[in-house]
């Protein structure tokens, strides 16, 4: 049986709000903006799919997160902010978390929270481990079946199309993402994630 995934989603931040202290209005509030921005008409990978595909990988990796609850609301900001035509999708993502956030976490835990976001920009290797399991858990879906990782590449394409157009995206996509990617000696960062390097 499918999952519904909305209701999934929903439940895993209603679940994250409480362990962060937000009253009921305001984790609703939040709730709501979250689901409205995932599951826009636009967002053909970038959505509720994937961040549920992230959190599911986070619980069970929980325990070797130093800071679970800030690694936590990364992921669920991390593309809240997503027009493929922008080059500032996730400074803009960081910006509307502490937005949302200002007064009720530290500063500290703000700053950890948007460093993470940040960081799934370029994908590389950071010093603070939490924020590359917050990376691999965005990247693991290069290392899923070919039938998952089809859908996808679909979505990508879909959501960069009405922008780029078909010609543009064909030749822009391996060059900027794909080729710069497998270049590397290890897509995954962490021990936890080295065995999807594997071919």
């Amino acid at each position: 049986m499918s999952r519904d995934l909305p209701k999934v989603f929903l439940s895993k931040w209603l679940a994250l709000a409480t362990q962060l202290g937000l009253t009921g209005a305001k984790s609703r509030e939040i709730g709501d903006y979250l689901l409205a921005q995932y599951t826009g008409a636009d967002r053909h990978y970038h959505g509720v799919r994937h961040i549920v595909s992230m959190l599911d990988g986070f619980e069970s990796l929980v325990g070797k997160f130093e800071q679970p609850l800030a690694a936590e609301l990364a992921i669920f900001f991390h593309d809240v902010i997503y027009d493929p035509a922008r080059t500032d999708n996730e400074e803009q993502s960081a910006a509307v978390m502490k937005e949302r956030f200002q007064g009720v976490l530290d500063e500290a835990t703000l700053a950890s929270v948007a460093f993470s976001i940040l960081s799934t920009k370029h994908h590389v290797s950071t010093n603070n481990k939490d924020t590359n399991l917050v990376i691999d858990l965005d990247m693991a879906i290069l290392g899923q079946s070919w039938e998952v990782y089809e859908r996808y590449a679909d979505g990508v394409m879909r959501e960069y199309l009405p922008v780029y157009g078909e010609e543009v995206y064909r030749e822009g996509r391996p060059k900027l993402f794909l080729e710069p990617t497998i270049a590397r000696r290890d897509i995954y960062l962490e021990d936890e994630f080295k065995h999807l390097n594997e071919p």
